[in-house]
Order: C-alpha cells, then sequence, then structure tokens
C-alpha cells in the first residue's frame, strides 16, 4: 500500500516529550572501535547495541496509527478504534505500555520499506485503506531522541490481532501507554477532524 501525502501537512511544529538523559563520553579509541564497527552492521541488530545506537543518536522512522470501526457492540460513542501494542514486562525501557507499531529507520531504509515492514509484521496481508503521511515528531523518551513520521490507515473487513495486541476508542488510550503515544493518539483525532480522508476513502 502506497503512502499518500496528507494535505496541510505539518512538519514544522513538532511535539516534543523532553526528558533529560547523560552518558559518559567515550574515548577516541573507543570511537574508533565503533566507527570500524557501524560499518560492518546489517540490520536486524541484537536488542543490546539497538539500545546504545538509540541512546547516542537521533533515531529516525516511522509510526502507523492502525484504527478500525468499532464493531456492533462497542461499550463506546468514538467513531474509531486503535490498535495498540503491549510490550513485555521485562523491556527495559517501557515495561507494560502501549504504543502504536512502529519503528526506526533501517541503515538508508525508505518510508515505504518501513511501512511495509509494519504492515506485513502486524497486519500480515489485511487490507486496508489508503496511507496517510500525517506530520513529523521530535520526542525525546527515555530510549533516546527520536524524529519520526506520523502515519494513519483504517483497516477493512474483520482483523483478529495477535496476541499483546489490542483495540482501544482512539479517544481513551489506556493509562499505561506511552506518554508520547498519547500525544500521537490526539494529534490522529485532530487531524481527523481537519481531514477525514479515511471516512471517505
Amino acid at each position: 500500500m502506497q503512502i499518500q501525502p496528507a494535505p496541510d501537512d505539518n512538519t514544522d511544529n513538532p511535539a516534543e516529550v523532553p526528558i533529560k538523559t547523560e552518558v559518559k563520553p567515550a574515548s577516541p579509541e573507543e570511537q574508533r572501535v565503533a566507527a570500524d564497527i557501524v560499518r560492518r552492521l546489517k540490520w536486524p541488530v541484537v536488542q543490546e547495541l539497538f539500545e546504545a545506537l538509540c541512546s547516542a543518536t537521533t533515531t529516525t522512522g516511522c509510526e502507523l496509527v492502525v484504527l478500525r470501526d468499532p464493531p456492533a457492540d462497542a461499550n463506546h460513542a468514538c467513531r474509531y478504534e486503535v490498535l495498540f501494542i503491549l510490550r513485555a514486562d521485562n523491556d527495559p525501557f517501557y515495561a507494560n505500555m502501549y504504543h502504536s507499531p512502529g519503528s526506526i529507520r533501517r541503515g538508508q531504509e525508505s518510508d515505504q520499506a518501513i511501512i511495509d515492514r509494519i504492515l506485513s509484521i502486524e497486519l500480515d496481508g489485511v487490507e486496508t485503506t489508503a496511507i496517510y503521511h500525517v506530520r513529523y515528531n521530535l520526542f525525546q523518551p527515555k530510549r533516546g531522541q527520536e524524529l519520526t513520521k506520523l502515519h494513519v490507515t483504517l483497516v477493512r473487513g474483520e482483523y483478529k490481532p495477535k496476541p499483546g495486541r489490542e483495540w482501544f476508542p482512539l479517544d481513551r488510550p489506556p493509562i499505561n501507554t506511552l506518554d508520547h503515544h498519547q500525544v500521537m493518539a490526539r494529534q490522529i483525532l485532530e487531524w481527523l477532524v481537519d481531514h477525514d480522508l479515511i471516512n471517505g476513502d
């Protein structure tokens, strides 16, 4: 599914969740060793290295807010439900926290390649509407600063989430949703008011 640009794409007013972090600088020799390792990296990398890269750099990537029409027996009045993933209880940064699907950029990966990878993992061939790019966001959560592109799509027909995935009203994320993903849910709500392209797709 090709990514569709949204009208009035907001790229100059990123939302931030600032958290200060401090690390001990690497020595010149350590930096030379790290440079040699980085040149030989192949994705995906082990978790420890992934976390180190996130803390040492500003990662870029894509987030995909996946929506659906509520079922007939829904106990809320929100127009859309959103798919959230629950992190494992041993996650070093976000244990037992919910978030939307997303990924950092692996090497020189394109936005389209990131979105296709997310779709293959989370939706596994389930049909969706067009995918719209909504805006850029600059966040600084615990793991490290992230510059990401926020996208949204709507699932067509039936889709049973994989284990650890649940549907929630878009206007009422669970309390244990990551702060910056709560921000993204609000951004999607605001965007839908002005550009409800999904509803007319």
